[in-house]
């Protein structure tokens, strides 16, 4: 159950169920071939976030990671191997905070830096309204966001860094583009109800105005 408050912001009643209770003998590990891993919220289970990242890293799979509350809720030094081995890295600035252990009234800025010292490859820092910073190791990426109708937010960190992460693989690794597609995408869903209304498809930028990008 979703409860939208008329500025779009929501909170979001929910019994996540009995994937939270994935064995791992289940998982048929030698099937799971790609170039890309994507994972999200695990539940928790760091022996199941251990068992993936070993498959992955063990193949030399580029892997991108969106932790979800559980995952954070444990400590840096538990996930600082992992952070290790990821190509791209997004949280919320709210969850950086939270995993470095910084104060809520750092600046966003801060915040990267933070993660950037521990993530292998490209963090991702969304912002909510305010956009966007993005660190690839050698430049710092900002954008704001679209002047598009928000009707619930609920998805919209979802969208962006799954668009990110798709448009970064189809264009080789541009940013910039990545950056845009991932806004539209964010954009796209908040404009109507649900997570997944809205979501682009390839190549589908909409009737969503390029985002603006700059290296700061």
């Amino acid at each position: 159950m979703i409860l939208v408050h008329p500025n779009a912001e929501r909170t979001i009643l929910s019994y996540k169920g009995e994937w939270q209770h994935l064995n791992l003998q289940e998982i048929k590990w030698k099937k799971l071939k790609a170039k890309w891993f994507f994972l999200g919220s695990l539940g928790g289970s760091l022996e199941l976030l251990q068992k993936a990242f070993e498959y992955i890293t063990a193949r030399n799979f580029k892997v991108a990671f969106n932790p979800g509350g559980k995952e954070l809720e444990h400590s840096l030094e538990k996930l600082k191997p992992y952070l290790a081995e990821v190509d791209i890295f997004s949280v919320n600035k709210e969850e950086g905070e939270m995993l470095l252990g910084m104060l809520n009234n750092s600046s966003a800025e801060e915040v990267l830096r933070g993660l950037d010292k521990i993530v292998k490859g490209i963090t991702v820092l969304t912002l909510g309204p305010e956009g966007v910073l993005v660190s690839d190791k050698k430049n710092i990426y900002k954008a704001g966001t679209t002047d598009s109708p928000r009707v619930e937010r609920t998805g919209a960190g979802d969208a962006f860094v799954s668009g990110f992460v798709s448009q970064f693989i189809l264009s080789e690794g541009d940013i910039i583009k990545s950056i845009q597609f991932a806004t539209a995408n964010a954009s796209s869903v908040v404009a109507q109800y649900g997570p997944k209304a809205g979501i682009l498809h390839k190549g589908d930028f909409g009737p969503w105005p390029l985002v603006r990008v700059e290296i700061i």
